[in-house]
């Protein structure tokens, strides 16, 4: 069984991951139908709108893997140092996907810096 804490933090992922879920398809879907807005005829327009696009879209794979996580049970998930390496590992995700978004290096800011406050 997997250590209270792991439980814990599964039940708050659980709680969570819906309403960001929300969040980020609505915010790609304003995305998506704002694009070409201004027109495609510049490629690096074009090229950063897709890329941002994909950014996005990473995003919400992020969060549908720590919804599933975060809702599986134990026989589903090996012990507590599955848990965390699996959470760790999408917790890395998450941080290359909004560093993609803000435009910063997948190591942190642009500096290379990691903000540990950052969501």
């Amino acid at each position: 069984m997997a250590n209270p804490t792991i439980q814990t933090l599964r039940a708050t992922i659980a709680r969570l991951v819906p309403e960001a879920m929300e969040r980020a398809v609505q915010s790609y879907r304003g995305f998506v139908l704002s694009g070409g807005a201004d027109g495609f005829d510049d490629p690096k327009k074009f090229k950063d709108h897709h890329a941002a696009g994909r950014s996005a879209l990473a995003h919400l794979e992020v969060l549908l893997r720590l919804a599933r996580w975060s809702t599986a049970g134990d026989a589903v998930v090996g012990g507590d140092r599955e848990d965390e390496a699996a959470l760790l590992a999408m917790v890395s995700d998450a941080r290359q996907t909004l560093a993609a978004l803000r435009g910063e290096s997948p190591d942190g800011g642009p500096d290379g810096t990691v903000d540990e406050d950052a969501p």
